[in-house]
């Protein structure tokens, strides 16, 4: 083992140890699908769901993820019921991107995996039937 020992001058002593390879944890990453385009908006989604297990996977990103739960008071942005660990939930950014977005806490929200696509249909408003209208040549 490959080590040093240091003495600062207020007399404390440090030592150092060389990191063997074994010690750098392997990181796979994974392929971003060859038909993915980020200008493209129909796979905003899919960048978005990218982004957000990245965040997850680092200490920086989960701080910053819970300072957004912390700004929604832990509650969804959608349907505004609590999220939590049991619950599954997504983040996504409020003004996107490629539309002059950032990745600033601010501009983030979380919701509910459901909450989405409850909120789509929520806003269709039933269209009633339409009679069709005979043209009369005049």
């Amino acid at each position: 083992m490959f080590s040093v020992a240091e003495k600062y001058a207020d007399g404390k002593a440090r030592e150092y140890t060389l990191l063997k390879e074994s010690d750098t944890p392997i990181v796979r990453h994974i392929k971003i699908k060859a038909a993915a385009n980020p200008h493209d908006p129909n796979w905003d989604e899919y960048f978005e769901f990218r982004w957000g297990k990245k965040m997850l996977k680092s200490t920086q990103g989960r701080a910053k993820m819970y300072r957004v739960w912390r700004q929604q008071d832990g509650l969804c942005s959608v349907c505004h019921k609590p999220v939590t660990k049991d619950t599954p939930w997504h983040s996504r950014h409020i003004v996107k991107l490629a539309n002059g977005g950032t990745d600033a806490a601010v501009n983030l929200e979380i919701y509910h995996l459901r909450c989405p696509r409850d909120q789509q249909y929520a806003n269709v408003k039933e269209v009633s039937p339409v009679t069709p209208v005979l043209l009369q040549k005049t």
